[in-house]
């Protein structure tokens, strides 16, 4: 998918908010890069929402999630969230706690309308469908009926 695409569909999915309610990002980064990287598709998407949709982010390093109370509170915000980002440029797995996380923090959203939006690998070469990683993000979100993109 390419990646204006993704975003494009990404605001389908927001454009289901209720008229007057903020919409509510979280994003999972790696590094201080990818937060950078997914602040932009944030901010794309808060672009081609308009001006008038008030955007509430909130935002969790990988370090953070590792920490069993912090990564509790980091769920909580997943769980409200509109959309959530998990962003890494690393190629490496996912380490287990951002993976139990995650995978924890979507299986709670089942049933809500949102969306997961995995920004895995280097922005220029992001990962494939047949990585396991991907897979593994995809499945939960499919699981729990979310929308999932990658671009």
């Amino acid at each position: 998918m390419k990646a204006g695409e993704f975003v494009d569909k990404a605001c389908r999915s927001a454009e289901a908010l209720d008229e007057g309610r903020a919409l509510r990002i979280v994003i999972a980064y790696n590094g201080s890069a990818d937060g950078k990287r997914a602040l932009r598709v944030m901010a794309d998407i808060r672009r081609k929402l308009g001006e008038e949709v008030e955007v509430q982010p909130a935002a969790w390093s990988f370090d953070v999630l590792a920490d069993g109370s912090l990564a509790e509170a980091a769920a909580g915000d997943a769980v409200r969230a509109d959309i959530l980002i998990i962003a890494t440029s690393c190629t490496n797995p996912l380490p287990a706690a951002v993976g139990r996380w995650a995978e924890s923090a979507i299986r709670r959203k089942t049933g809500t309308a949102a969306a997961i939006v995995a920004l895995l690998g280097p922005e220029g070469s992001p990962d494939g469908r047949d990585s396991s990683r991907l897979q593994a993000i995809q499945k939960a979100a499919h699981g729990a009926g979310l929308d999932f993109f990658a671009p």
